[in-house]
């Protein structure tokens, strides 16, 4: 087993100044992927208040282009940014035995906040699953990089046959919940009471049923994500990573044509091996999106956006939620029944225009998010937080 492989162990010298520089695009693709899942997000936001579209063609090619574009493309991603930051905490000049106990820490502040996202707000919370499969990526760190890579492909494997498997739901472990009109009459007129009420009485269904058609892919892309930070894939240009990229371009290109003619035309929910490669083809196009987001590196205006967004990704995503209900549900305005496609996709711009411009305000002042302070905070209770970032988002090691 090599160095590389044992990232835990005494660790090789600190990369160039090239590396810091371009670890930034962890923050664009964060802000990419912010933007991505809150157009999903709010989608079922809207079901959850009962919107039921118009029916147009307008609203047609606005649903098309929602799922193709972001339906299961973004979650994937998150997760192996999870990943690459994990094996990036890992890295540094503090004992082992601290480096350990930080990422504990991470991980179990995450599964609480994960906890009471998903009973307070948004009944796919993400963040759980990070905990605890962040855990088993961290016991796995130590495998070599062939071995890792091999379980990643029998993870996409296994997850998806166990997503298209009929015989398999959260249903057939017996756990009960509440669906359909009583839930969307909770959601349209109930109090925050009655919401979190209905929550909790369908999380364990939930988390189940995001068990079942999540959890594979999320740990296979996080050991890709480790895989990446390993090798040095998206810090320093080099042949290994002009392949790696190539490589998932296209890949992200097949499955991009793959998923809108499927979408046009159905076919991935024909069959049993339609809806397998599908469901691969997702993931595929999340892979396609990490490569297409990291091409290059230099500066524009629109990629310094989505990393002012991504360095508040935490503060963001919970943000997000927090609007959503307040605009969606009925102890908020009430509106989730009048959000058709088009107008969630308008309720998109605006919403990520108001999050730019509190993450530039609290940035000016701050350099971190208030929620990415706290964890931080927690996770770095025994020292010093390692990094710090320069204006304009570059990190640097102490």
């Amino acid at each position: 087993m090599t160095a590389l492989d044992r990232r835990d162990l005494p660790l090789r010298p600190p990369p160039p100044v090239e590396a810091f520089t371009r670890v930034g695009v962890l923050d664009v693709l964060r802000g990419a992927s912010l933007v991505g899942a809150l157009v999903v997000n709010l989608a079922v936001f809207s079901a959850d208040g009962g919107s039921p579209g118009s029916g147009n063609r307008i609203e047609w090619w606005a649903a098309t282009i929602r799922e193709v574009l972001t339906d299961g493309k973004w979650y994937p991603v998150f997760a192996f940014l999870f990943g690459y930051s994990i094996a990036l905490q890992l890295r540094g000049q503090v004992p082992l035995v601290v480096r350990r106990r930080r990422v504990a820490r991470r991980l179990a502040i995450l599964g609480v906040l994960g906890v009471a996202h998903g009973l307070l707000l948004y009944r796919w919370d993400i963040l759980f699953a990070y905990a605890v499969l962040g855990s088993l990526v961290y016991l796995a760190r130590r495998q070599s990089s062939r071995t890792l890579t091999i379980a990643s492909g029998a993870l996409l494997a296994f997850g998806g046959w166990l997503a298209t498997e009929p015989s398999i739901d959260a249903g057939s472990f017996g756990f009960q919940h509440t669906a359909g009109v009583p839930a969307i009459r909770i959601y349209e007129h109930g109090s925050l009471l009655n919401v979190m009420s209905l929550h909790a009485h369908n999380y364990l269904y939930n988390l189940t049923d995001e068990v079942l058609a999540q959890w594979p892919f999320v740990i296979a892309m996080m050991l890709l994500g480790l895989l990446a930070e390993r090798h040095l894939l998206l810090t320093i240009a080099t042949t290994i990573e002009r392949r790696a990229r190539f490589a998932a371009l296209s890949i992200g290109a097949t499955a991009l044509v793959w998923n809108f003619v499927s979408e046009d035309n159905g076919f991935d929910r024909q069959s049993r091996i339609t809806a397998f490669v599908g469901t691969l083809m997702t993931v595929g196009q999340a892979i396609g999106v990490i490569a297409l987001m990291t091409l290059s590196d230099r500066p524009r205006r629109w990629k310094h956006e989505l990393a002012t967004l991504g360095r508040l990704s935490l503060t963001n995503y919970l943000m997000q939620s927090l609007i959503c209900t307040t605009l969606l549900f009925g102890y908020g305005f009430g509106l989730g029944p009048h959000f058709t496609p088009l107008i969630q996709w308008l309720a998109v711009v605006g919403i990520v225009g108001v999050q730019l411009a509190f993450s530039h305000w609290w940035l000016r002042h701050h350099s971190k998010g208030p929620v990415e302070a706290f964890v931080s905070w927690w996770t770095h209770r025994d020292g010093h937080d390692p990094t710090t970032v320069r204006p304009g988002g570059v990190r640097r090691a102490h």
